[in-house]
């Protein structure tokens, strides 16, 4: 059997552009302020493909980006560290969080970005970069994240325009085609579909940013081959594997099984495989006594990726003036300088038996992103008119109090930061230039269908301010849409033209929280556990009202439509909490019930493969904080209720 190997070229090219929040955890004096100019990407993509799946880059798809001062390199200071970038699978590209552009004329930063995103980036002072591709990739999912590719960009000053990044793949992809010979029936030999593996391969190397190389590194091992063969032209295409750039010798073969025949085919010797290069290896076979097959390796030909223009523009922004903040996209927001988040602003309700008043507070942020809640400032006591605004709040995280300790000032107007996330009352030498930026949770395991919850802070607990619309697992598995209540898992919806309002109410069944191995919490939340439930409870002693907003009614139980004076009173509906609790009901039979009396949310516990027996409800003609069954009436199967997700 001859093998043949063909010119077989792909264009890559992703221009990618970005709106995020970043994040570095040190800062150099040599390391600018920022600006107020957001840095964007977008993702466009020319003729060819970007990857070397021969698609663009996929739905879900998570990229890395750093930033540096264009005199510094990827070992020195990081003005963005490992940003995470999620693709929507058409021109966007999904940021983790906001950057912007540092401020000064003149300024400019170096991109780096590469695919897949590792969460562990590139440790600081170094420049390599562990990967490595999947033995089995074969395996769904396993190809594509056999994938790497880096795109540069340097000198890039402020602008308004979207940064353009031209990726190029750093791997070394090799495509096989198998020519039957004249005697051998084609449709037979797709029919008997020979399996095929490539073996003696270094599957992990260090990528070295600097110097554009690879390091192979651990053990050799055999690949199996994604795809699926299909007839083209009297032969069989569709199989294709990725390798690490490597010297291709006498340990390197091709084994194929084929009418329970095992064939050896010898790799051509290859120097060193050039990464960005697609190998086509075609085998000619005929089946015989011969237990080998011969090959030849093709020219190669480099994936050619266009240039793009820079421009200029800086700006700055430093004090920040309280009134500005509306807080409806979210009761948090984040205060970003020099790359990183250094602090976060709330709008709380705060309760204890000396203090009870909405109120803003400022915390610094920690090495770990999370509020250091042990040093929040006062910024506005909403309901009090004494002037003990700008004192310190102190929160203890083991039984959900606060104590605080009063400042000396009406309530603050402007304020500033320093470095350190500490809270300036006047411009100073020590202050930095700053962006505040709403904190939502921004739930992107369906890249198609974004959704963005606002967050409101309670006590030391951090709960979405509204309902879970999600379709899908965590790991994008599709949850199935019911329309009658029963024991399959699944979500419920009103249809379109049953809808009275704009926003769409999502209930869920128990058996989608016992789907095993599934999770229903977008990624850092989780649905709230009894004790959760029971921190929250507590801290608002168990007052509904305080959670509850909207208009409410009382449940009719006569059925007849009646006002709430007819049949009673009903209990406030405060919402000094802003959790935004409304009656919109469950979910009975074919149809939501109780709307405008009553609504239900689901309690799990993570170390149970059951939903509890009763679960968290709130009523109209009560104040309470109520537990009731979980079990839907008459039947022998789950309530359709909301989902409120926590922080972990």
């Amino acid at each position: 059997m001859e093998t043949r190997f063909q010119r077989f070229s792909v264009m890559a090219f992703v221009a990618a552009s970005l709106g995020l929040t970043a994040c570095i955890n040190s800062i150099k004096q040599d390391i600018p302020t920022e600006g107020e100019v957001p840095i964007s990407f977008s993702v466009k993509i020319d003729k060819a493909s970007t990857k070397v799946t021969n698609n663009v880059f996929e739905e879900g798809d998570e990229l890395g980006l750093f930033a540096i001062l264009s005199d510094n390199d990827i070992t020195e200071e990081r003005y963005i560290d490992n940003l995470q970038l999620k693709s929507d699978g058409d021109e966007s590209l999904i940021p983790e969080r906001s950057v912007f552009y540092p401020e000064g004329e003149g300024v400019a930063l170096d991109f780096i970005s590469y695919y897949p995103y590792q969460a562990g980036g590139i440790s600081a002072g170094d420049s390599k970069l562990t990967i490595s591709v999947q033995t089995n990739q074969s395996k769904e999912g396993n190809y594509s994240a056999s994938d790497f590719l880096v795109a540069t960009k340097d000198n890039v000053k402020s602008s308004s325009k979207d940064v353009e990044l031209k990726f190029k793949h750093k791997l070394t992809n090799i495509k096989l085609t198998i020519t039957p010979g004249k005697d051998t029936d084609i449709d037979k030999m797709l029919e008997d579909d020979p399996q095929i593996i490539a073996t003696g391969f270094c599957s992990q190397a260090e990528y070295d940013f600097l110097e554009d190389e690879f390091t192979p590194t651990g053990q050799c091992y055999d690949i199996t081959p994604s795809g699926e063969w299909e007839e083209d032209h009297g032969k069989l295409v569709g199989k294709e594997f990725i390798i690490i750039p490597q010297a291709i010798g006498e340990e390197q073969t091709l084994q194929m099984e084929w009418n329970g025949r095992v064939y050896t085919c010898a790799m051509p010797e290859i120097e060193e495989t050039d990464g960005n290069v697609q190998y086509e290896i075609e085998i000619d076979a005929t089946e015989n006594t011969s237990h080998l097959f011969s090959g030849i390796v093709a020219d190669i030909d480099e994936w050619p990726v266009p240039t793009v223009e820079e421009t200029d523009n800086n700006a700055q922004y430093t004090g920040l003036h309280l009134s500005v903040l509306s807080f409806k996209p979210s009761n948090v927001y984040h205060i970003h300088s020099g790359g990183k988040i250094i602090a976060e602003i709330c709008k709380e309700y705060l309760q204890s038996d000396d203090l009870t008043t909405q109120a803003i507070v400022s915390y610094p942020i920690k090495a770990n992103e999370t509020a250091d809640l042990s040093k929040g400032t006062v910024l506005q006591l909403l309901d009090i008119e004494e002037d003990i605004n700008g004192g310190t709040l102190e929160w203890d995280l083991d039984d959900n109090t606060f104590t605080y300790d009063e400042g000396d000032s009406p309530r603050l107007q402007q304020i500033y930061y320093d470095e350190q996330g500490n809270v300036l009352t006047e411009q100073s030498d020590e202050a930095v230039n700053i962006n505040a930026i709403a904190y939502t949770l921004r739930d992107t395991r369906d890249s198609k269908n974004i959704k963005q919850y606002p967050i409101v802070k309670i006590g030391t607990q951090y709960w979405m301010r509204s309902n879970l619309q999600a379709t899908m697992y965590r790991d994008g598995t599709p949850i199935d849409k019911q329309t009658t209540q029963g024991t399959e898992a699944g979500y419920f919806i009103e249809e379109e033209e049953k809808k009275d309002e704009e926003e769409e109410e999502y209930f869920y069944n128990g058996y989608v929280l016992e789907e095993e191995g599934k999770y229903l919490a977008p990624d850092g939340w989780r649905v709230p556990s009894e004790e959760d439930w029971g921190t929250l409870s507590d801290y608002v002693d168990n007052k509904a009202s305080a959670l509850k907003a909207g208009e409410w009614r009382l449940i009719n139980i006569g059925g007849d439509k009646k006002s709430n004076e007819e049949i009673g009173e009903v209990c406030p509906a405060y919402n000094y909490c802003m959790l935004d609790i409304y009656p919109t009901g469950i979910w009975v039979g074919t149809g939501i019930n109780v709307k405008g009396n009553a609504c239900g949310f689901w309690t799990w516990n993570n170390n149970s493969p059951k939903v509890p027996e009763k679960t968290v409800f709130f009523k109209g003609e009560n104040d309470d904080i109520i537990k009731d069954s979980t079990i839907s009436n008459n039947n022998p199967f789950y309530k359709a209720l909301s989902v409120r997700c926590i922080r972990e």
